[in-house]
């Protein structure tokens, strides 16, 4: 049996995210399943879909199974015993890790555990294992920023993006239309160099104090995107759409030969689909993420021959 359970918690309307985030971070593919086993360790705490690992110390298709193999393990100390439910999977209840406690060499904690331990199910039965990973929803901590817009991206799609470029290898990014620095919260939380430009002085601004608040630092300039030199690794370009926003396709050509001169992706954000403009470029992924009152189309985009 593999090691480690991981387990993810995700909602229709991030479907495409979540095929994202697991293709990047943990390399499958168009997955839509909630658990996998795997004999790898890949922490989650930096992910937005992730739930906990386990390292699991049993497994049974039948909770009766478990309680045999629970009785060969040692003593834990400071131990938390928890339950956890997947999703839409078969729910596991409290009570029902009331019913191995019996089964296990003990000393509580659970207050201040020095180890969680936790019982789930999935389809293929009951594990029973140690937390060794568990999601920090870092994204959830950024979406409390004190200034923004109410056109914003949602946190939890910014993340995502900015993760699967950090999981891509690039190490410096630069929003071109910045803002209230959504972007940049999530990629300087990586560890990667951050630029932010905007036209408007406003949203410089507005960015800076954001990043600020966090005790996080970028590079803040306030400077055209259809003209900006600077290189990076990769770059983000969230479009204004929305009811009262009217499109420029030349300005958005502009844009987007600048952008994919000076980095090597390129992240591009619509409020409609529009394939027809990146005719002279490599189409990486594409994503339609639904809203209430907007259609998100995403582009990840490289020349086909480098920068």
């Amino acid at each position: 049996m593999d090691k480690y359970l991981y387990t993810f918690r995700y909602h229709a309307e991030d479907t495409e995210l979540y095929k994202l985030e697991l293709k990047y971070v943990f390399g499958k593919e168009n997955f839509l399943e909630r658990t996998f086993t795997s004999d790898e360790l890949i922490p989650m705490e930096s992910t937005c879909f992730g739930e906990v690992i386990l390292e699991i110390l049993a497994f049974s298709e039948e909770l009766e199974g478990l309680k045999e193999q629970l009785q060969k393990l040692p003593i834990y100390h400071d131990a938390k015993l928890d339950s956890l439910s997947l999703g839409f999977l078969p729910k596991c209840s409290f009570n029902d890790a009331m019913k191995i406690l019996p089964y296990l060499k003990f000393y509580a904690n659970m207050k201040n555990p020095s180890s969680i331990f936790l019982l789930t199910r999935n389809n293929d039965g009951w594990y029973f294992g140690k937390q060794v990973s568990k999601s920090q929803k870092l994204w959830n901590y950024h979406r409390k920023k004190k200034h923004t817009m109410s056109s914003a991206i949602p946190q939890v799609q910014a993340r995502t993006l900015v993760e699967s470029l950090y999981h891509s290898g690039h190490r410096s990014l630069i929003d071109f239309c910045c803002g209230s620095g959504t972007f940049l919260l999530d990629a300087v939380s990586f560890g990667m160099k951050c630029t932010g430009i905007d036209l408007n002085e406003t949203m410089t601004e507005m960015t800076s104090k954001n990043l600020s608040d966090y005790n996080y630092t970028a590079a803040i300039e306030v400077a055209n995107a259809a003209s900006y030199s600077k290189k990076a690794d990769c770059g983000v370009v969230d479009f204004p759409y929305g009811f009262h926003c009217t499109r420029d396709e030349n300005e958005e050509k502009e844009i987007i030969s600048n952008v994919l001169k000076n980095v090597k992706t390129g992240v591009f954000i619509f409020g409609s689909r529009c394939d027809e403009l990146f005719g002279n470029y490599e189409i990486i992924e594409y994503l339609a993420i639904p809203a209430v009152n907007v259609t998100r189309h995403i582009y990840f985009c490289r020349n086909k021959n480098g920068i």
